[in-house]
């Protein structure tokens, strides 16, 4: 049974998150012209729908709609239920796929509102992150004499350094991608012991990561196809960040930075400056150039193609317009 918190207050799973937009919209019943698998719309009723309307990027749309009641829960005194296949109920909100122009629909960006711990774009993600990564190395600065002449045991202390340090440990890779691209300009074959032992560990701390986010996404009830296109996509944004979270580390070692906001729900969609970015897709974009018409032409492909993934990386988590979909977005 969800919650039942004050209105406006932020729930903790995508269920409450959309029963407290129904709640905000007066709408009781929701339907669904789109297709639902029955059994998980059964057993986990507005949670499965919720992460639906998240992943597929449904609208929920005002029009006639009638089906057979499947599923139904009390939140707040009234009662909330879904309709779904051939019936006589009529719902008060449908969920599609791309509604009318003249219909008044709420985007699924909506339900950010109401969900709002989890950043929602490449912007929101950026400062999110540069804050928790630079705090981490602000506390090592300060405590780091602190913790070596603890009293505590070699296994502590040990924890706590690497736990301050998780976030450059994470992004090793992008070390030894840099290392590599100076080594073939130089013609070294064969990398030195530490360049080779930095890659491994980078691919190490890959490989578990990435069988970590597919055990999550397989208890999420995530289809392999949807699980795929969220690696691509955090793969690529994770990638993106790894450069201008590298500088903002540097600059936390020096000295104290200012408190980065994190926008949430809607303010996400809002557009930032990504200056270091767009610097370093530049930066390689020309040497990429540079190098091809010397003649280097493998590693001339090789900078071209990563220069291509910031790109992507960051502009893949920025929300566009909608075109000439001309909807009445009722974000608060």
């Amino acid at each position: 049974m969800p919650s039942t918190g004050d209105k406006g207050q932020v729930g903790t799973r995508p269920s409450e998150a959309l029963l407290r937009l129904m709640d905000n919209y007066g709408y009781n019943v929701l339907g669904s012209r789109e297709w639902l698998e029955g059994d998980k719309l059964y057993r986990l009723g507005f949670q499965y729908v919720a992460v639906e309307t998240l992943v597929r990027e449904y609208f929920l749309a005002e029009e006639d709609w009638r089906g057979k009641k499947v599923f139904e829960v009390e939140w707040r005194g009234s009662k909330k239920s879904i309709v779904y296949g051939k019936g006589d109920v009529k719902s008060d909100v449908v969920l599609v796929k791309k509604p009318e122009p003249t219909e008044r629909a709420i985007p699924w960006r909506g339900l950010l509102d109401h969900l709002t711990e989890i950043p929602s774009t490449y912007n929101a993600f950026r400062s999110q992150t540069i804050r928790w990564a630079t705090n981490d190395i602000w506390a090592l600065r300060r405590y780091l004499i602190n913790i070596i002449r603890s009293r505590r045991g070699m296994l502590d202390k040990l924890d706590a350094v690497l736990w301050l340090l998780k976030y450059p440990v994470a992004y090793l890779g992008l070390i030894s991608i840099i290392t590599m691209i100076v080594m073939q300009i130089f013609y070294i074959i064969i990398p030195p012991l530490p360049i080779l032992v930095l890659s491994i560990l980078a691919d190490a701390v890959g490989v578990a990561l990435l069988a970590f986010i597919i055990a999550v996404g397989k208890t999420m009830n995530y289809g392999n196809w949807d699980l795929f296109k969220s690696l691509i996509v955090g793969g690529l944004t994770m990638y993106a960040l790894g450069f201008p979270l590298m500088v903002y580390l540097l600059r936390a070692l020096i000295g104290d930075l200012p408190w980065f906001y994190t926008p949430k729900a809607s303010k996400a969609l809002l557009r930032q400056r990504l200056f270091i970015e767009n610097a370093v897709a530049l930066t390689l974009i020309t040497s990429g150039a540079v190098l091809l018409i010397l003649g280097h032409v493998i590693l001339a492909v090789y900078i071209l193609l990563n220069s291509a993934l910031i790109i992507a990386g960051y502009r893949i988590g920025t929300i566009k317009p909608m075109g000439k979909v001309n909807v009445r977005a009722l974000i608060p």
